[in-house]
């Protein structure tokens, strides 16, 4: 178990009114060490091979152009060599999105050279899960593209220069994915919020986030203007507004997924004899779409899932590749 602790780090100004401040927070985790017992860091587990699922479910998309910027460097009398004329094929059926058929007499060449400039990105995997341990798998990184050579090698500077969040390159050279390294004792955007002053009810409500109003992450309307998904509202989540009142709804921003989610009223509680009231989202992953005015969630990025005609995703999923470093992303809550 690990504790998520934010600390308010750095005010940087108020407004000339006394309205509203801007400050940064650094969010740090700490392994609870006592409440994981007998459960530690170092143990191993078996877990989804992030990176490598990554790459392969932007296959298409992204491919063409290591392979583009590949061919470039060849002189165009190579273009006789079996390995450039087999890359070119590839190319030329990404580029026109034709399906390898399974009679096609160039399938096995073609899978075999894919096979064996994947093995060097991704240490010879044998399946699509690996085995690392708990801190590897969250913070230290799991390591990938060690000694690439070839196309390999290609592959991994494009992943490099991408510049994904949750990849870094390590002083050897290769590449390590985890999950929350680039959390960890980080900020998380500037935030400009409410003070209170003359209107205590919206004090630490968000007015702007990294000096924006609304979000420029989700589809807006046809006329320019910020849509509902767009929209920064609330707070974020480390304090509310006093002054509540039961049925009251509310909202908290998140950085994590970009968007504003909406709190709603559930009863009257008490926590350690102090009493207060219950708040619960209601279905915020299962209302997306057109009937809920709000189909700007629908970014159909997201190719081989099931989803709607109109590109909305079913109930209980969220594409988030346009928030997450433009990379395929879904969030799922099963019932």
């Amino acid at each position: 178990m690990y504790i998520s602790n934010l600390e308010k780090k750095t005010v940087k100004e108020f407004s000339d009114d006394g309205t509203s401040v801007t400050y940064t927070q650094q969010q740090f985790y700490e392994f609870d060490g006592k409440a994981s017992q007998p459960l530690v860091e170092s143990d191993r587990i078996v877990a989804l091979n992030m990176q490598m699922n990554a790459f392969l479910q932007v296959f298409e998309r992204e491919l063409t152009d290591i392979f583009r910027n590949f061919l470039t460097k060849f002189n165009r009398t190579l273009d006789r060599t079996p390995i450039v004329r087999i890359l070119k094929r590839l190319l030329d059926r990404i580029r026109g999105k034709r399906k390898i058929a399974e009679n096609d007499p160039g399938l096995n060449l073609l899978m075999a050279q894919i096979n064996a400039n994947l093995n060097g990105v991704f240490n010879s995997p044998t399946s699509m899960f690996v085995s690392t341990t708990v801190r590897e798998y969250l913070f230290e990184g799991v390591r990938f593209c060690i000694n690439p050579t070839g196309l390999a090698r290609a592959i991994c500077k494009q992943i490099r220069d991408k510049g994904t969040k949750t990849i870094r390159a390590l002083d050897d050279g290769s590449l390590a994915f985890s999950f929350f390294n680039h959390k960890n004792r980080t900020t998380d955007g500037v935030y400009e919020v409410h003070t209170g002053l003359r209107d205590p009810e919206k004090v630490l409500e968000i007015e702007k986030y990294d000096e924006l109003d609304s979000l420029h992450v989700w589809l807006n309307s046809s006329t320019g203007y910020p849509s509902v998904c767009n929209m920064i509202n609330g707070t974020d989540a480390s304090a509310y507004p006093p002054f509540r009142r039961p049925g009251d709804s509310m909202y908290i921003f998140s950085a994590d997924i970009c968007r504003s989610v909406e709190l709603y009223y559930q009863r009257e509680t008490k926590y350690k004899g102090i009493p207060g009231f219950r708040y619960v989202t209601r279905g915020f992953l299962n209302e997306i779409g057109p009937e809920y005015a709000n189909e700007c969630f629908c970014v159909d990025r997201l190719v081989n899932v099931t989803k709607k005609k109109n590109g909305c995703l079913y109930s209980g999923a969220l594409d988030l590749s346009e928030c997450i470093d433009k990379t395929c992303f879904l969030v799922v809550i099963p019932d």
